[in-house]
């Protein structure tokens, strides 16, 4: 008679061989045909997208971040705070962009269309409205088409936009669109947004010319549910740090996010510019700025705020140094590096009554050592860009505006109204003066490291990194920069960089290698420039736990 516990017994035996057997073929599977995944944001919320879709990727205004675990898996995250535009076998189907909306206005319906059907949608994030058009070409054109597309408007009243969801009604049918629209969910990143731009909104109502005692009282009643205590009591103290409303016109109208970096647990940094308008409509003015957020007590508060640097106490009488200078007071919206370069081309340049508007392309670059090689670790592409200076009776240079095109659907339109129509093929085409750009980089940074004595190979392009080999989940919490804030320092690949603190360079080592009894074994390791150690840790893996088995901070 068979026993129980035997039936027990070998039936374990054979889910563990047959659970052994599965994660060899995934193995296999997985090494011989890497996967991928693209995640999708706009503003404020992710969606997601048919498998056969694709992203227009030269879509002006994206932000495209990739991260690849073991080269097995690579993650591609697309964002946008414009529109992003879909294709399916290179041809484009629809997309998704951001529009204005004031309540019980009519919706922004695009130029020359005819609404054939319109209807409320339920069961999505927000009130929703679905809109049947036939658009057709301009008359001037002589085309006689008619496309018909549908429109989902997702309306968030609250906020005063609307999410544009379109598609060509011959390619995509409504139940298609209606999914995309049921997608929407909010963004990591959601609540951090929502607090610099609410804090945008208010910057107009903090009239920075009022006595002092009201400026407090404004600056008290506006600011206090978007920073924290101890930067709204440092503004208090002193009104005149505090940013605002300085003259009746223009005036800040809102803050227009470029990027958001998370660099700890709770702790977010947003680039963008401050955007001030005139009563005139495209006319705006834009001043970049850098906030730090943070989640104090549950709740997420700017404790940090800079804003681009100026010319006004530079002595500059070259028109080339001031336009250089300029385009390096960029740094506060990229990530820290060693040495500030820039490269631009001057395409034309007015003068008038000691105004002189530059119309440029222009690129700016941070410069860092990452495995010994001086590259560029930060920066931009080539940016068609307008720098105004003024000229006093010295012939000094002051910087009083630096403006680069909106992003997304507004690019092209932009572009127009900040340069003649004689430049108008070179800006539109800016990215193929970007090899000469990074040239221009890549000398100053050699200069650089000629002026402090060190000899390293320069380059702007992206330096080839090699990831540690290990559990994927263990991967995501040594470098995911949220279990171990504290490594954030180090390489995320098996490499060197290096970081000058307090006036002393030291160098951050990531390395892989094995323990005694044959576990994989991660080492951070931060010395000085003579190899003295400063700090290490010693990482064990076990299946997906980092286990801790060596400490050394001197």
């Amino acid at each position: 008679m068979i026993k129980m516990m035997d039936i027990f017994k070998n039936r374990k035996r054979f889910f563990a061989i047959a659970g052994l057997i599965v994660f060899i073929i995934l193995t296999v599977f997985l090494l011989t045909n890497p996967t991928s995944k693209t995640l999708l944001q706009i503003g404020y919320y992710t969606i997601e997208i048919p498998t056969d879709w694709k992203v227009k990727t030269d879509t002006p205004g994206l932000i495209t971040e990739k991260n690849t675990i073991l080269k097995i898996i690579t993650t591609t995250r697309i964002i946008s705070n414009g529109e992003l535009v879909f294709e399916k076998d290179n041809v484009p189907v629809g997309g998704v962009r951001i529009i204005g909306y004031e309540p019980n206005q009519l919706l922004f319906l695009p130029n020359h269309s005819e609404v054939k059907s319109k209807k409320e949608i339920e069961g999505l994030i927000t009130r929703a409205v679905l809109v049947n058009l036939d658009i057709t070409p301009p008359a001037a054109t002589g085309d006689n088409s008619i496309k018909n597309e549908n429109h989902i408007y997702l309306i968030f009243e609250e906020d005063g936009i609307a999410y544009d969801i379109y598609a060509d009604a011959k390619y995509v049918n409504e139940s298609q669109l209606i999914k995309i629209a049921k997608s929407f969910k909010p963004a990591p990143d959601y609540e951090v947004r929502k607090v610099v731009e609410g804090f945008g909104k208010r910057l107009k109502n903090v009239d920075k010319l009022a006595p002092k005692e009201g400026c407090r009282e404004l600056i008290k009643e506006n600011y206090s549910q978007y920073v924290s205590q101890n930067l709204l009591a440092e503004w208090i103290r002193d009104p005149s740090k505090a940013p605002g409303r300085y003259v009746s016109s223009p005036w800040p109208d809102r803050i227009d996010i470029k990027d958001i970096t998370k660099i700890g647990q709770a702790k977010f940094l947003v680039t963008g510019d401050i955007v001030e308008i005139t009563s005139v409509p495209g006319e705006e003015w834009r001043t970049g700025v850098t906030l730090t957020v943070e989640k104090l007590e549950g709740k997420w508060l700017i404790t940090g705020i800079d804003f681009g640097s100026q010319l006004q106490t530079q002595k500059i009488k070259n028109l080339d140094e001031a336009v250089s200078y300029a385009i390096k007071s960029r740094r506060l919206a990229y990530n820290e590096g060693e040495a500030a370069t820039e490269g631009h081309i001057i395409l034309d340049v007015e003068e008038k009554d000691g105004i002189i508007k530059v119309y440029t392309i222009a690129s700016f670059g941070a410069f860092g050592f990452e495995n010994g090689i001086f590259t560029k670790i930060s920066g931009s592409g080539a940016i068609p860009t307008v720098i105004t200076f003024s000229k006093n009776e010295k012939g000094e240079y002051s910087l009083l505006e630096y403006k680069e095109p909106m992003d997304g659907a507004f690019y092209i339109d932009s572009l127009k109204k900040m340069f003649p129509e004689k430049l108008y093929d070179k800006v539109i085409s800016a990215d193929k003066y970007y090899p000469e750009l990074a040239k221009q980089q890549e000398a100053q940074a050699a200069e650089y490291l000629k002026n402090i004595g060190r000899t390293a190979k320069v380059s702007a392009a992206y330096v080839e990194k090699k990831l540690v080999n290990i559990n994927v989940e263990a991967s995501n919490k040594l470098f995911g920069g949220t279990e171990f804030p504290f490594l954030n320092d180090y390489p995320w690949w098996i490499g060197t960089r290096e970081r000058i603190e307090n006036g002393i360079r030291y160098i951050y080592e990531t390395s892989q290698s094995k323990t005694n009894d044959g576990y994989d074994l991660v080492i951070f390791r931060k010395t000085k420039e003579d190899g003295t150690i400063v700090e290490e840790y010693r990482y064990k893996i076990v299946d997906s736990e980092p286990q801790l088995i060596y400490k050394n901070t001197k």
